[in-house]
């Protein structure tokens, strides 16, 4: 997999091809164009990987998300939001989470 950065040079390798008749200065444009997708791509890394403290911030009613527990032996866990109470699914359907919710998430997969 490319890293951000490998990425980001690849779209502006690109983009240049595109604009060229364009734009005579390759060196600025491409140092423009570079350093405005870094920014844009950290910010969404940032956003998409922050934990959301629930005390602050709740999901969606019905939501799935990703959560960390006080418990030790399972620190993560998917579950769901619904009218103020956090669920885990457990076999053949949903229970009340037994310990404290940390900090969750969302699930981008299931956007």
């Amino acid at each position: 997999m490319k890293t951000i950065e490998e990425r980001i040079q690849e779209y502006v390798a690109n983009a240049w091809v595109e604009l060229d008749q364009f734009n005579e200065d390759h060196v600025t444009f491409e140092n423009i164009v570079t350093s405005a997708c870094v920014v844009g791509a950290n910010f969404e890394y940032e956003e998409l990987t922050r934990w959301r403290d629930p005390k602050e911030e709740l999901p969606q009613n019905g939501q799935l998300v990703l959560c960390k527990t006080s418990d030790k032996k399972l620190p993560f866990v998917t579950v769901k939001y619904d009218r103020s109470e956090w669920w885990i699914y457990v076999y053949p359907g949903w229970a009340g989470i037994g310990h404290k919710i940390i900090g969750w998430r969302p699930i981008h997969e299931n956007e």
